[in-house]
């Protein structure tokens, strides 16, 4: 669940969500704060406000402390290992959408795609994906299409709304 609130919600690197703690997740302020992101490439630190799915979805399972998602603490690859795992999780919602891959940081595009038809603002989405500029945004990951369709605000709303 945390994989999915967050990288569709704020757009979270699937390299940087498997370095995040829970205390990562500001209950009392409402800010993801994104700082721990080693070997990710051009990352930068930041700090979102939580959308409200997050809160509503996870906060009744946070821990206090600790990995977010642990148990692969001691492979070589952590990311692949964790990557492996959330696989096994995946299969049967891939099979019943009628897909038969997840691409690698498939919610972080798909997130670019509703929080731009959102709040129709490059700049708002540059800041939250962390990018240095708005043209890595819009050019780096398509104009307006998550998978290859046009994003409408009301699309975006509906993803949010989640």
């Amino acid at each position: 669940m945390a994989h999915l609130c967050l990288g569709g919600f704020h757009g979270i690197r699937s390299e940087e969500l498997f370095q995040m703690n829970w205390e990562d997740l500001d209950w009392k302020i409402n800010k993801v704060h994104v700082l721990n992101a080693k070997r990710v490439h051009n990352w930068r630190p930041r700090h979102l406000d939580m959308r409200d799915g997050v809160r509503r979805h996870l906060q009744p399972y946070a821990l206090e402390k600790g990995l977010i998602f642990s148990g692969a603490e001691e492979a070589d690859n952590r990311s692949d290992a964790i990557q492996q795992r959330l696989g096994r999780h995946r299969k049967p919602m891939l099979k019943a959408v009628g897909l038969s891959k997840w691409p690698r940081n498939t919610l972080r595009h798909s997130f670019k795609s509703y929080d731009e038809a959102l709040h129709e603002n490059f700049s708002h989405t540059q800041r939250e994906m962390g990018h240095s500029s708005p043209a890595m945004t819009r050019y780096g990951y398509g104009a307006d299409t998550a998978g290859g369709f046009y994003v409408t605000k009301e699309m975006a709303q509906r993803w949010f709304a989640v």
